[in-house]
Order: structure tokens, then C-alpha cells, then sequence
């Protein structure tokens, strides 16, 4: 992802600084991004999807993320989003550990599932 950050702060003739200021985020901590020394929590990654004038899916690279299981499909859509486990659990009344159930394929109701597909927009 780091990579990409820095493409699109490039294309766009912006430096380490300028993006931190329309990111509101530390040049610092751009830099570690963009260096692939930390990730940015899902916050971040919006801001810097907005600053960018992008978005998650161009700077996760989520196109060649797997959907084999329905907690890789949950998270890759839930990132998409830009949501939290409990931002999406919130959406489908259901707690955050169910979520987390979900996307560690230790739970798999088919009513459930298609609840949290519904609001993911997988279905």
C-alpha cells in the first residue's frame, strides 16, 4: 500500500508535508506509510483516500485480495468501506465479536451472512 500512497502524493505533485496538512495526519507518519513501515488504521486510510482523491480499493490493492472464504469476503468489503469491525456490527445489529466471528470463519449462520453481505454490498 505504500507504494501506491506515494504514486498517488506524485501524480498529484504533492510532497510529504502538503498531504499531511490536506490529510490532517503527521508528515512522519505518512512517510512510515509510505515506506511500509505501518499501516494506517481504517481513519487514516480514508483521509488519505480523500486527500488522494482515490480510494480504498486503489490503496489496498484489494483487487487481487482472495474471496475463497466469507470472512475474506467480509473483510475485503469491510476495508473497501473503510469500516471498523464495530462501525460494521453497529450497521447490522449485531456485536463487534460477531463480526470478528464472521471473518475468522468460526461462525456461519446463512441468515446472518446475508445480512452482513447486504451491508457490505456483496450481495
Amino acid at each position: 500500500m505504500g507504494e501506491r500512497v506515494r504514486k498517488s502524493r506524485l501524480l498529484q505533485n504533492l510532497t510529504i508535508k502538503e498531504l499531511s496538512k490536506k490529510a490532517c495526519m503527521s508528515a512522519e507518519t505518512i512517510s512510515n506509510i509510505e515506506k511500509s513501515r505501518t499501516t494506517p488504521n481504517i481513519n487514516s486510510l480514508l483521509k488519505l483516500s480523500q486527500a488522494l482523491n482515490t480510494n480504498n480499493i486503489y490503496l489496498l490493492g484489494t483487487d487481487s485480495w482472495p474471496e475463497e472464504t466469507q470472512g475474506q469476503i467480509i473483510y475485503k468489503y469491510r476495508m473497501i468501506l473503510g469500516l471498523s469491525q464495530e462501525q460494521l456490527a453497529k450497521k447490522c445489529s449485531l456485536h463487534k465479536s460477531t463480526i470478528q466471528d464472521y471473518e475468522n470463519n468460526i461462525l456461519s449462520n446463512p441468515d446472518t451472512l446475508k445480512i452482513i453481505y447486504t451491508k457490505i454490498g456483496y450481495i
